[in-house]
């Protein structure tokens, strides 16, 4: 019996021991073989569900009194992006509509490459895409991958999720992923009255949602390309500008004064 046990041991082990090579850049099922910082463990997925059934996450707790305290992953080395350029994170937030933004550096940080996210939903998995196909001719110096949880609101040491960091060409873009085609443009920003939305398909929805994750207002536009949305009894602060258009949900991130 003693014997069975140890070999289900050295199973156990062997499956979850293999290193995180590429083009995996970090994820929990495997041992980083690259320097990691930043405030982050590895535990159990209680939050088990839709896009994300693996074992173990990671829980990363922000650092409130830091607006720029981030996930880093250091290569070492160049990074190499002729092939696979398109960074992915499963991103989940228990409270808080939230941006993730990545951030590739070189070692002292004077060359570097930035790409922000939409908006999380709450309570839910969610696949967020970065593409630095831009820089993929460019890109001899850039070592690190970094990721700021909710950069741009610093209100409390709140717990983020993620899980799946890794690389992948723009060819392998499921089609549920957020088109890279769709531009939008909402001005003035920040806005004290009408915001005007533009957009190059047409716009069938519009939701404004604020910092919490709650729908606030709730459009209709029957695929008009331009949009004035009246914000003017919206309290002051931040939103998102939730949009669908081309059946594709972008964000938009606003100030209202």
């Amino acid at each position: 019996m003693k014997k069975l046990l140890l070999f289900i041991g050295i199973i156990s082990t062997s499956v979850f021991s293999q290193d995180c090579v590429d083009p995996i850049v970090l994820n929990l099922e495997c041992i980083p073989i690259r320097t990691v910082t930043g405030s982050y463990n590895s535990i159990a997925n209680t939050l088990s569900g839709g896009i994300n059934t693996s074992a173990n996450i990671g829980e990363y707790t922000d650092d409130a009194g830091n607006q720029w305290d981030a996930l880093v992953i250091d290569y070492g080395a160049p990074i190499d992006l002729s092939v696979n350029n398109q960074l992915k994170i499963k991103i989940y937030s228990p409270t808080r509509a939230i941006e993730v933004l990545s951030k590739l550096e070189d070692t002292t940080n004077a060359n570097s490459a930035s790409r922000g996210s939409a908006a999380s939903q709450i309570g839910i998995w969610q696949e967020f895409i970065y593409d630095y196909s831009s820089e993929a001719a460019n890109s001899n110096s850039l070592q690190k991958v970094v990721l700021f949880f909710d950069p741009y609101v610093g209100a409390g040491n709140n717990i983020y999720y993620f899980d799946d960091i890794e690389w992948t060409s723009p060819g392998a873009l499921s089609t549920e992923d957020v088109s890279t085609s769709i531009q939008l443009f909402a001005f003035p920003n920040p806005v004290k009255g009408v915001l005007t939305i533009r957009s190059n398909f047409g716009i069938q929805k519009i939701n404004v949602i604020d910092i919490f994750g709650k729908t606030i207002l709730n459009t209709e536009v029957f695929n008009a390309t331009t949009y004035k949305l009246d914000v003017g009894p919206l309290k002051t602060g931040i939103y998102f500008v939730n949009v669908n258009a081309n059946n594709a949900f972008k964000n938009i991130k606003i100030i209202k004064k």
